[in-house]
């Protein structure tokens, strides 16, 4: 059930940033939700657009380096 919600989460914010474009904290929410989902490459491509927005939304800076740092390497095998 937890997972339905999440996509449907997914689905609102990502309606919301096509109505809202401009909006950094739309976008730092979609980053937020894409980070609960694991998506970090996406939840990074969402933050970098609220703080090209707003280049002081804090929280939209620590996702960034949160989506960041939990990326995996390229081309790094895990076993």
């Amino acid at each position: 059930m937890k997972s339905n919600m999440m996509q449907e989460a997914l689905q609102v914010k990502t309606e919301t940033v096509k109505l809202f474009p401009k909006d950094a904290n739309a976008h730092n929410n979609l980053a937020f939700t894409l980070l609960a989902l694991k998506q970090y490459t996406q939840a990074a491509n969402s933050a970098r657009r609220a703080l090209m927005l707003n280049p002081s939304h804090a929280a939209a800076k620590a996702n960034e380096a949160k989506a960041i740092a939990l990326m995996k390497p390229a081309g790094v095998m895990r076993f």
